[in-house]
């Protein structure tokens, strides 16, 4: 008889902790479910935004190349310029240039 309590206390605690297990597992199963759902949705909005970074990448690098041509530009006139006012002169050699006073 003593063999039998023996075993039916342990039969007790394992059911305890099978439905102690059974209950962890219901509380988590919602947020489970829940992330489930939403992954697909948030990887499709990392999807786009990946999307979007790369386009706006490429038009940062389009207007940095502008501008780099630009001033590129700006400093060929700025030299090409110089050289026809002399800037340091004290008269500008240019043909149409006014004449100091």
């Amino acid at each position: 008889m003593d063999d039998n309590r023996k075993l039916y206390g342990e039969l007790g605690e394992l059911t305890r902790y099978i439905e102690n297990t059974m209950r962890q597992l219901r509380t988590a199963e919602a947020p489970v479910t829940e992330t489930t759902v939403q992954l697909p949705q948030a990887s499709e909005h990392l999807s786009g935004l990946a999307e979007l970074t790369e386009e706006g990448t490429h038009r940062v690098m389009e207007l940095t190349e502008e501008l780099q041509d630009i001033a590129a530009r700006s400093q060929n006139y700025w030299v090409r310029y110089s050289r026809i006012w002399r800037m340091d002169a004290e008269e500008p050699i240019h043909p149409i240039a006014p004449r100091p006073s």
